[in-house]
């Protein structure tokens, strides 16, 4: 690695990523001075970036903005091709090959258009999922962001938040039985009960995203992790529900080395993932339905299903089983429609190829060159 890039190893940098910048800043602009950097903040097309140099603003040069993909528009937690233009400016030409991409699906959509990912945040290895042992209590919430983490490529972890909450100990067990395989931490921002369990995963040059609906603890946790104060609004107590605090993704550095991500909360989840990201998920119901009588059972009264007779016994946990029933019911109406659009799509494709060779035997018939 160049001595000048020693600096961006607190920030994750390692030769791996010297081999994908060199390969990505082929397809930049030549004759200018590229320098490897990392997204850690984004303010509406503004560009928080950290570099050899120092911190720097930058904007996605024209060809990115107009002329390349979603796939290829910089993301935090990405690493980027960049030139500096002053001191503290910076232009943004490439995006390097991501290790992993949070993304989910966006809600809504109609026939012609029935969904589309919704590209989150890059390069993270641990996704902590965080969920409030108060009223906003969701294993089900949980339990889909763990298969988008999957699908991206991403460790999921379960942290449980508020654990100081009295009675808590019923959630706890609930969500431990709900996450099946995951691991589990419960923790409490507030007191520091648990954090313990959370240091084994914030590994230096390991970057972790909090994600979870709002209210849930995740800029407390952030605050008490970082060992500063970030803004916190309070959450009403009716519903437990909180107003967001975070509005936008930043990547800190903790002082042991790991790098934390903020995230916005959610109020969706949409699902965007296949169905091997659902069996691995779920890899529990994943191997029991490999043990039953038929290949193609349904798990629906068949004669030797060894999911209903896991259920039956308690082996398999209600609260899973149901969340992988959703999961599996939505995966195939998402397939089914995208699979309708890309046919659509085709004909689509055909129909113009057809209109123009009709015009263009129009055009030979009249005498035209």
């Amino acid at each position: 690695m160049s001595p000048n890039l020693e600096s961006l190893n607190s920030w994750g940098w390692n030769p791996a990523w010297q081999v994908a910048f060199d390969a990505a800043a082929t397809r930049c602009p030549q004759g200018l001075d590229l320098a490897p950097a990392r997204v850690i903040g984004r303010d509406g097309p503004i560009f928080r970036l950290v570099a050899d140099k120092g911190f720097f603003q930058g904007l996605a040069s024209g060809r990115l903005q107009y002329a390349g993909t979603d796939a290829e528009q910089p993301l935090v937690g990405d690493w980027v091709v960049v030139h500096t233009v002053d001191n503290d400016q910076a232009v943004i030409h490439g995006v390097l090959a991501r290790r992993s991409l949070f993304s989910r699906a966006v809600s809504g959509g109609s026939k012609e258009s029935p969904g589309r990912e919704s590209l989150l945040a890059a390069n993270i290895d641990v996704l902590g999922v965080v969920t409030g042992l108060d009223d906003n209590f969701s294993p089900r919430r949980a339990q889909r962001l763990a298969t988008l983490a999957r699908h991206g490529g991403i460790v999921p972890l379960w942290i449980l938040s508020k654990v100081d909450l009295p009675r808590n100990e019923t959630k706890v067990a609930m969500a431990r039985r709900a996450a099946g395989r995951d691991p589990v931490v419960a923790l409490s921002p507030l007191t520091g009960e648990g954090l313990q369990a959370l240091e084994g995963w914030l590994l230096p040059g390991t970057t972790l995203a909090l994600v979870g609906s709002s209210g849930v603890g995740k800029t407390t946790l952030v605050n008490r992790l970082l060992g500063s104060s970030l803004a916190i609004q309070s959450v009403r107590d009716q519903d437990s529900k909180g107003s967001h605090t975070t509005t936008s993704r930043y990547l800190y550095q903790l002082p042991g080395g790991a790098l934390l991500m903020d995230t916005p909360g959610f109020r969706t989840v949409g699902l965007w993932a296949d169905q091997d990201d659902l069996d691995q998920s779920f890899s529990d119901i994943d191997s029991l339905a490999a043990a039953c009588r038929f290949h193609d059972c349904r798990h629906q009264g068949e004669p030797g299903c060894a999911v209903q007779l896991a259920l039956e016994s308690g082996d398999l946990d209600q609260s899973r089983w149901d969340g992988w029933r959703r999961q599996e019911s939505e995966l195939n109406y998402l397939s089914r429609r995208t699979d309708k659009a890309a046919q659509r799509a085709e004909r689509d494709r055909w129909k113009a190829i057809g209109q123009q060779m009709r015009g263009f035997s129009k055009h030979r018939r009249s005498g035209g060159h």
